[in-house]
């Protein structure tokens, strides 16, 4: 729903001529771009992730096939396929910032979306949305954090990094960020609740910050 929702603003948006960053294209260029751009966007949604992880395994996998020659750059389907995978990676980028301060500032300022989510469910009588519950204190985003890296991000960025090279250190980066979460976990201290604002504001100790956050 929410890339749906995306796709269709983006165009909204472009309905306005000052807006509009498509208006020179002829009318079969716009098709073809307007088409590639909904193609990507969907290709975010997190209910295909695990899918595309495993087909990009697979390309990654095949004998026959070398950095220089997983895509051929001549082939609309894989400038198409190349164009979705670098999309999604930057959609999930968070994880992977070469310095945990900018990936913790991040992971807080998505948790603290989660948990107003959250309260506008309870709110509005609906079930509430179980993994953004209690996303208020460093221990728990800590620990969100890295069940979400070691299984849901790392495997992208390490098949990136295979079809990619110049993308290999990105998998480094999210390994070492990885690290400083689980250290947060395994000190045992109480729960220290985070601020709403602590996204932005500089911690320099990186062993004892916090963030989290599922997409981004």
């Amino acid at each position: 729903i929410l890339e749906n929702h995306h796709a269709a603003s983006a165009f909204k948006i472009m309905s306005d001529p000052e807006l509009n960053i498509l208006a020179a294209l002829p009318r079969e260029d716009f098709q073809a771009v307007r088409k590639l751009m909904i193609e990507i966007i969907l290709g975010t949604d997190m209910a295909n992730h695990f899918e595309t992880v495993k087909h990009m395994q697979a390309l990654a996998d095949n004998p026959k096939k070398t950095p220089e020659t997983y895509f051929d750059i001549e082939s609309e389907s894989d400038r198409r396929e190349l164009s979705c995978l670098i999309v999604h990676c930057a959609d999930l980028s968070n994880p992977a910032y070469p310095t945990f301060e900018m990936t913790k500032q991040w992971c807080f300022r998505v948790c603290q979306e989660f948990s107003e989510q959250v309260e506008m469910e309870r709110q509005n009588g609906l079930p509430v949305t179980p993994f953004m519950c209690g996303l208020t204190s460093e221990y728990n985003i800590a620990k969100l954090q890295v069940g979400f890296v070691n299984y849901v991000i790392n495997p992208l960025w390490k098949v990136t990094g295979l079809l990619l090279p110049l993308a290999a250190d990105m998998e480094i980066n999210c390994t070492t960020n990885v690290k400083v979460w689980q250290r947060i976990i395994d000190s045992g201290e109480s729960p220290v609740e985070v601020p709403p604002d602590s996204g932005d504001e500089e911690d320099k100790d990186d062993t004892t910050g916090g963030g989290g956050e599922t997409k981004g």
